[in-house]
């Protein structure tokens, strides 16, 4: 669930920079509402992944991610680094399934897309997640650029993280200014 644009990146393969207004806490409920309602009637548990730009820096995060867990949803974050101190406030009102974090690479490559100092960033935070006991994902945008580093990425992560994985780049927004990779070198590289 999009609730906000503000992103504290400015990540070069970004698909969305529009200005929208995030979600006001009463527009959220309603949401939230309409879902459970929407759950309740079918008889299934909803989940809800929260994202962003990065979900965490909307201004009534904690309280949006409250009423969801007020009304049974599972919840998951798809966000950026955040303090031990802010992980701990969202887990006292529920762990969530997952926290999902993106590298791009190694380390030089991914601070060259993502800024300076996000690959260790990226991996303090991990400690964090696997200190408090978060389940944690670590996701790549796979580009032409990226693709001789999956594997070696995935050596450094192993232990680190829960799941590795990797999309495809999405050839608009600021994405439209990368390149894939051609169709040969991409099917070598899932054999091996």
């Amino acid at each position: 669930w999009h609730i906000t644009q503000v992103c504290d990146l400015h990540c070069k393969h970004c698909y969305d920079r529009s200005d929208r207004s995030p979600l006001t806490l009463p527009q959220a409920v309603r949401v939230l509402d309409d879902l459970y309602a929407f759950c309740k009637d079918r008889r299934v548990r909803g989940a809800i992944s929260f994202t962003g730009g990065n979900p965490l820096l909307h201004p009534q995060f904690i309280e949006i991610y409250r009423s969801a867990v007020d009304r049974g949803f599972g919840t998951a974050i798809l966000g950026n680094p955040a303090s031990r101190e802010k992980i701990e406030e969202i887990t006292g009102v529920q762990k969530p399934v997952f926290f999902q974090v993106s590298l791009e690479g190694l380390r030089e490559h991914n601070d060259s897309i993502r800024g300076t100092g996000h690959f260790d960033r990226i991996m303090t935070f991990l400690d964090v997640l696997r200190g408090l006991d978060v389940y944690s994902m670590v996701m790549l945008t796979l580009t032409r650029d990226n693709m001789d580093q999956v594997i070696p990425l995935a050596e450094v992560l192993r232990g680190k993280t829960d799941v590795f994985h990797f999309n495809r780049l999405a050839l608009f927004g600021e994405g439209a200014n990368l390149a894939l990779p051609d169709r040969t070198r991409y099917r070598k590289f899932l054999e091996d």
